[in-house]
């Protein structure tokens, strides 16, 4: 039986309601809701085929997610994915560098490297100390961006590189500037860091950050990317990594392209964006640094490349926002796009992260975006 009010019993009922002081109004949405309905939006307008958002409002952990696998339309984005992470497992190193007792950034490297054979055909090697190394300041260019790393990249899909091998790309070549004198952006420094650290310790990196980081945070879905295969790992689309020789997707027959082990302390983590913005949080604003540590790591330089009013200090992106500054980083990988950060004035921490990396088809930078979530999180 199709029932039906008549119209002006329909018309009383609201009426009546306010009659009563029942305002009727529709329920509120909640915060997951609005920011899947922000997700689904972008989805429909831009190029990518998923994205996953972790998000610590208040103490509370929110994940969002939209899309799926771009090789399997019937495999959606879940929350609890991992993604590669990028550069955002730079870091990891700089907290580790900063906590250390003992680890003195205004060393000279060459305390720690200078026995290498190869340490005198570092550019700048006997200027670089690990502050330079930590903010970008040393001179020394990437390795990633070698011809002949990339081609021995692909040549060899299965290869695991000793961090030598790595620096072994920029020996003899000219320095970008002085040590100390300039900024560019090099995950060789990072490497260089990192083998610094381990020098330091006795330790090797990734058993140092679970012991000390990962797991006393119970960040459960994070993981070393330290082999083709990581379970949980996303499908992946490739538009920019098809530069380093990749094909349409970031995982054949559910291994990684390359071995994803070459990025170490450059990168070298997978991660969930729910974990990832509980790291965020614990690092920007929780017990990983204490204040004197996190001043250290916030003392920034300009960073001319990173995009309009942003700075690099010590493993930190340091970004000017509408909703005021963000501390962060963000990270690439073939197949993968992603960035965190942690807001001060309103004490949210987030990430974003898209198994897709075409730039362009999300319209804005990925921190421009990470922004905006935080907006309709906070009501702004």
């Amino acid at each position: 039986m199709n029932f039906r009010l008549p119209l002006v019993v329909a018309l009383a009922i609201p009426s009546l309601a306010r009659a009563q002081d029942l305002p009727i109004t529709a329920p509120a949405r909640s915060v997951e809701q609005r920011i899947t309905d922000l997700l689904e939006e972008w989805h429909a307008a831009g190029r990518f085929p998923g994205a996953s958002v972790g998000l610590v409002v208040d103490g509370k952990r929110i994940a969002c997610c939209v899309g799926a696998a771009p090789d399997d339309a019937e495999k959606p984005i879940e929350v609890d994915d991992l993604f590669l992470s990028g550069s955002i497992g730079k870091t990891y190193l700089a907290a580790a560098a900063l906590r250390s007792e003992g680890f003195d950034l205004d060393a000279r490297l060459s305390e720690s490297l200078g026995d290498r054979d190869w340490f005198e055909r570092l550019p700048n090697a006997n200027a670089i100390t690990l502050r330079h190394l930590l903010r970008h300041e040393t001179g020394v260019p990437r390795h990633v961006f070698s011809p002949d790393f990339q081609a021995a990249l692909i040549a060899d899909r299965d290869r695991v590189w000793k961090p030598d091998e790595l620096v072994a790309y920029v020996l003899d070549a000219k320095p970008m500037f002085a040590a100390g004198k300039g900024w560019a952006y090099a995950d060789t420094n990072y490497v260089l860091l990192g083998m610094a650290f381990e020098e330091f310790t006795g330790k090797k990196w990734y058993d140092y950050a679970r012991e000390e980081l990962i797991a006393p945070l119970g960040l459960e879905r994070t993981v070393p990317s330290d082999q083709r295969r990581i379970p949980g790992l996303v499908q992946a689309s490739v538009v920019m990594g098809r530069a380093f020789g990749f094909g349409e997707f970031a995982l054949e027959d559910g291994a990684y392209a390359v071995n994803p082990q070459f990025e170490w302390c450059g990168g070298g983590w997978a991660s969930s964006a729910g974990d990832l913005a509980v790291w965020a949080h614990a690092l920007y604003a929780g017990d990983v640094l204490t204040a004197e540590q996190r001043a250290l790591m916030l003392d920034t330089v300009p960073a001319r490349g990173l995009g309009p009013k942003r700075e690099y200090g010590l493993g930190v992106m340091v970004t000017e926002t509408e909703l005021g500054p963000m501390h962060g980083h963000d990270g690439f990988m073939p197949g993968y796009l992603a960035t965190m950060g942690f807001f001060p004035e309103s004490g949210v921490a987030g990430a974003l992260m898209l198994n897709g990396d075409d730039a362009r088809g999300v319209g804005r930078p990925l921190y421009l975006l990470l922004v905006e979530i935080v907006r309709v999180a906070t009501g702004g």
